[in-house]
């Protein structure tokens, strides 16, 4: 057999080395391809899991967050927002003792709320006419139209400052008009 000098074709070892070279290109391919999916499929479930999670918090909030429950002063057209251990004040309404005009209401919770108050008594709020404020001693919690409101602590209450009492006193603060 004779070998023609001009004889032209592949040799094993080329095809060996182009078959590895296409395999390394195919298997770079391959994982970078895979990669890119994994990425792609956790940075999915992390969204998902925040959006989710932003949902289950407003979703917490919104269930936790109790609607704002008042106490309304039908005499006086005003309204004291109660919650908590307020939920279940009362009022009457008695002639200040002060022998001016001004209207005062005291302000009662269940005894047990508040046990070192006699009677559940937990303060009063007075309402004073904008033509009674000429004390300028006298610390007024709100201003609702034309009438001044204070919150007086019960002389027969022996309870801590981080009681029933402050609760009320910062109530009377937020209170507002009934309209």
């Amino acid at each position: 057999m004779k070998f023609r000098k001009n004889q032209s074709g592949f040799s094993v070892v080329e095809v060996l080395l182009l078959l590895i070279f296409l395999t390394i290109i195919g298997f770079t391919g391959y994982y970078v391809y895979h990669a890119q999916k994994t990425t792609n499929k956790t940075n999915d479930t992390q969204t998902n899991t925040k959006t989710s999670s932003k949902d289950n918090q407003t979703l917490l909030s919104k269930t936790e967050t109790p609607a704002q429950s008042y106490l309304t002063f039908t005499e006086w057209g005003v309204k004291l927002p109660t919650s908590g251990t307020l939920a279940d004040a009362q009022y009457q309404n008695i002639t200040s003792a002060y022998g001016m005009d001004n209207d005062t209401a005291q302000v009662t919770v269940n005894p047990s709320v508040s046990p070192g108050c006699k009677g559940g008594d937990i303060g009063w709020i007075t309402r004073v006419p904008d033509s009674n404020t000429k004390d300028s001693s006298v610390v007024y919690y709100s201003h609702i139209g034309t009438y001044n409101y204070e919150y007086e602590l019960p002389q027969d209450c022996m309870t801590s400052p981080d009681s029933v009492m402050t609760q009320l006193e910062q109530a009377v603060s937020h209170m507002v008009s009934v309209n």
